[in-house]
């Protein structure tokens, strides 16, 4: 293909999808084509997991900006090799109590 035959691609794309949503609708039917009170059950344990889920995301931003900042405190007060030192372990028990998190 040549830069000026992005409509096929464009074509090509939207009928891979589409094909690929119709396969989804069919395998997942019992899921898809379920009765309104099963529905309505299902979205609010949907707004109860998104409600859940929105708290976990905030404190895990709130953890990564104290990091954050102090990083920035010691980039700022102190030399390299300490700043390394205690970017190193921050590092490593961040990665650690993300671990212990996803499966605990």
């Amino acid at each position: 293909f040549k830069w000026h035959e992005y409509k096929v691609m464009i074509w090509a794309d939207v009928l891979g999808r589409t094909f690929s949503l119709l396969l989804s609708f069919w395998i997942c039917k019992d899921i898809v084509f379920q009765s309104l009170s099963e529905f309505i059950l299902d979205l609010r344990e949907s707004f109860d997991n998104i409600r859940v889920g929105i708290n976990l995301m905030l404190s895990n931003i709130a953890s990564s900006m104290i990091i954050g900042i102090v990083r920035m405190g010691i980039q700022w007060n102190w030399n390299i090799e300490t700043f390394g030192k205690v970017s190193l372990t921050l590092s490593i028990s961040n990665l650690l109590m993300t671990f212990l998190t996803a499966i605990g």
